[in-house]
């Protein structure tokens, strides 16, 4: 499942935010570990992560 929601995380990260809805607390971070996780890996931090955020 956590496969799936990294590819549609993906597909957005460059056009709109994007909120993950999860069951529990404990999904929330493990859901968060395993997308940066998936996105170091496969080289795609910077279209997940932006290098500079401005002001809120």
């Amino acid at each position: 499942m956590n496969e799936v929601c990294y590819e549609k995380l993906l597909d957005q990260a460059e056009k709109n935010q994007t909120l993950v809805f999860v069951h529990s607390r404990k999904e929330t971070a493990k859901t968060a570990r395993f997308v940066c996780g998936m996105a170091i890996e496969k080289e795609t931090i910077t279209r997940v992560c932006r290098e500079k955020i401005g002001p809120l």
